[in-house]
């Protein structure tokens, strides 16, 4: 099935290019149309999918996308929108501090992972604890054919210092120092969006970080009560 047209490419271009509510609001149908409701048959497709690797996700759509409006309270860009189309499927919905399967669409292409992108303090110290224990099992799965082909390698910000709870550890020293866990995969070439098997491709990169999701569902859960 095809999502995305050449008038959803065209319409992200141009607010790429654009970006302010004047630009928006004359290219509101378009945006309707071509962008919003193809992004919402998508995500709306997927749902299953992501719920059969994480049940616990919530079954409705709009628990998954980001507002297309940017939060300019504390940010120095005032652009009113974002130029990628976000949606991240995770128990708890988009905000939770949970591990996600993640999509965005946009001018610039497709982005495609999952992981662990937000974490407080709490949260980072048990997944570093877990680490402590189950170090192997994480090095295993990065450095599995599929992830490793997929994705790389980890992305995210590190520490320069670890806590002292953390400083004797003399193994495992860089996946201690993370503090972000996530895997992404970005196609420029923006024609995939228009693909046919767009669902299967995004369903191979999901089942590539299930395990990396699964792994830090476990950290998480393993100091609660």
């Amino acid at each position: 099935m095809t999502y995305f047209t050449q008038e959803f490419q065209r319409f992200m271009r141009g607010l790429a290019a654009n970006n302010n509510r004047e630009w928006f609001n004359s290219h509101r149908q378009d945006y309707e149309e071509s962008v919003r409701q193809p992004f919402l048959d998508l995500v709306t497709d997927l749902l299953p999918l992501a719920r059969k690797l994480e049940p616990a996700i919530s079954p409705r759509a709009a628990d998954a996308i980001f507002r297309i409006h940017r939060d300019l309270r504390f940010s120095q860009d005032k652009s009113p929108y974002h130029t990628v189309l976000k949606a991240s499927f995770a128990p708890g919905g988009r905000k939770a501090i949970a591990p996600a399967f993640y999509l965005g669409v946009g001018a610039d292409g497709l982005h495609l992972g999952g992981g662990l992108y937000r974490l407080d303090g709490a949260g980072l110290r048990t997944i570093r604890r877990y680490i402590l224990r189950r170090a192997e099992v994480l090095d295993r799965l990065l450095r599995s054919e599929v992830f490793a082909d997929t994705f790389g390698e980890l992305e995210g910000e590190s520490v320069r210092r670890l806590p002292k709870e953390f400083q004797s550890a003399d193994r495992h020293q860089e996946l201690l120092m993370r503090k972000q866990f996530y895997a992404m995969a970005h196609y420029p070439d923006e024609t995939r969006l228009c693909d046919e098997d767009l669902r299967q491709f995004i369903e191979e990169h999901w089942r590539a970080v299930a395990p990396l999701n699964d792994f830090l569902r476990r950290a998480l859960e393993s100091e609660q009560v």
